[in-house]
């Protein structure tokens, strides 16, 4: 289940940015500490350590980050953290795994639309997910959805899902065994094997 935080940014006189964070929901304080002035990647990288001030929820893999006046708009890691008063960060949902692999929409959809079945007349022998235009997050996480639907699921079985899914997908993509242009020189077992 997605965890939302604020982080209250202030500059102190030393140059360091001074963080506050706290619950969104309930208010509560989580933590606060010192980081030398620098970008939202450096943030995360202090979020994600084991042994750093959040030390007592897990560490996170994947933070997002965004504004209160943006909430749907994801900053980029690059942007520096003096340019915010606050900013809102969620971990462990969906949309961050979606985030992190992005190719997962795109084979859902194509699995969806039997673009790797010869016998389909949408198979599309030349389809890669680079060359696959993207998915919105919105509709990878309904499909993402529509795949667990049969199944019962506990509330971390999408983003288990898409963990596991979007790294087995890319690293099959680099797998010549997976290459549909040449699966189709073998029997017909095989022609399908993506």
């Amino acid at each position: 289940m997605a965890r939302v935080l604020t982080a209250f940014l202030s500059p102190d006189c030393g140059g360091d940015i001074s963080v506050s964070i706290i619950a969104s929901f309930s208010g509560d304080d989580v933590c606060s500490f010192l980081l030398p002035a620098g970008s939202l990647a450096d943030l995360e990288r202090v979020l994600r350590d084991p042994h750093g001030p959040m030390f007592r929820c897990r560490p996170w893999s994947r933070v997002l980050f965004y504004t209160e006046e943006e909430p749907s708009k994801t900053l980029g890691l690059q942007r520096q953290l003096g340019t915010f008063s606050s900013i809102v960060m969620k971990h462990g949902d969906l949309e961050a795994w979606l985030y992190t692999f992005p190719d997962t929409g795109k084979f859902l959809e194509a699995m969806q639309g039997d673009r790797f079945d010869p016998r389909s007349p949408n198979f599309q022998v030349g389809w890669t997910a680079a060359s696959a235009p993207a998915v919105l997050a919105d509709k990878a996480e309904c499909m993402v959805h529509e795949v667990l639907s049969g199944s019962p699921i506990h509330e971390d079985s999408p983003p288990h899902f898409v963990q596991i899914f979007g790294k087995l997908t890319s690293l099959g993509e680099q797998w010549n065994n997976l290459n549909l242009r040449l699966l189709q020189n073998f029997d017909p077992g095989l022609k399908t094997f993506k």
